[in-house]
C-alpha cells in the first residue's frame, strides 16, 4: 500500500518491468482521479479503506525524550530488540502515536486513521479487492476499537447494509478520507 501507484502508466510499469499481478492504487488521489485510471488486463487492482496514517519515519529515537529511554542514543541493539509505543502532543493538543516494531524504525501517526468506506459505494466495481488494516500500529496510547466489531461492520458494508457505515464511524471517531475528496 506504500507505493503510492496513480496512474494507469504506473501499473502498466508494475506489469510489464516488475511481473506485478496487482497493486494497490493510492489513498492520496481523489475519486475523479482513481475512475480514470485504466488497468491493465490480468492485473488486480487493491484499495485500503483502513489504516493508520503514517507522517514519518526516522532513524532518531523519539523516546529519549517522551518515554524517558535511558540511552543517550541508538545502539545496535535498538534495531532489532526496541518495542514501544507512546503519544505525544502538540501545543495545539492535537495527539500523535509514536510507534517503534521489533526490526524497525520509530514512526509518527497521525492521530486520525483513514476512513474511506464512500469508494466501496462509489468505484466498488473498479477493485478486485478492499485492504483493512488492524494491527494495533499507530494508536500509541489510544483505546483501539474492538476489532471483531470493526470487521463485521466492513462485511455488512461490502453486503450493503445501509446502516454499516453510520456504526463504523462512531467506532473509528478520528478519521478522515479528505484526500478522497480533494485529491493532490
Amino acid at each position: 500500500p506504500f507505493l503510492n501507484t496513480t496512474n494507469s502508466y504506473a501499473l502498466l510499469t508494475l506489469q510489464e518491468e516488475l511481473n506485478c499481478a496487482g497493486a494497490f492504487i493510492s489513498n492520496e488521489i481523489n475519486r475523479v482521479q482513481i475512475k480514470k485510471i485504466a488497468r491493465p488486463n490480468n492485473f488486480k487492482l487493491l484499495y485500503s479503506i483502513y489504516h493508520p496514517i503514517l507522517m514519518m519515519t526516522s532513524r532518531q529515537c523519539f523516546f529519549q525524550r517522551t518515554v524517558g529511554c535511558e540511552k543517550p542514543s541508538i545502539e545496535d541493539g535498538c534495531m532489532l530488540k526496541c518495542e514501544k509505543s507512546t503519544t505525544i502532543t502538540n501545543t495545539n493538543g492535537v495527539s500523535f502515536a509514536v510507534d517503534k516494531q521489533k526490526g524497525g524504525y520509530p514512526s509518527i501517526y497521525n492521530n486520525e486513521q483513514f476512513l474511506n468506506v464512500d469508494i466501496v459505494n462509489d468505484l466498488g466495481d473498479l477493485f478486485d479487492e478492499f485492504f483493512i488494516d488492524l494491527t494495533d500500529i499507530g494508536s500509541g496510547s489510544k483505546a483501539e476499537p474492538d476489532k471483531a466489531q470493526l470487521i463485521t461492520q466492513f462485511e455488512n458494508i461490502l453486503n450493503g447494509d445501509e446502516n454499516a457505515q453510520q456504526n463504523l464511524h462512531q467506532m473509528v471517531t478520528l478519521s478522515t478520507r479528505n484526500q478522497y475528496r480533494k485529491g493532490l
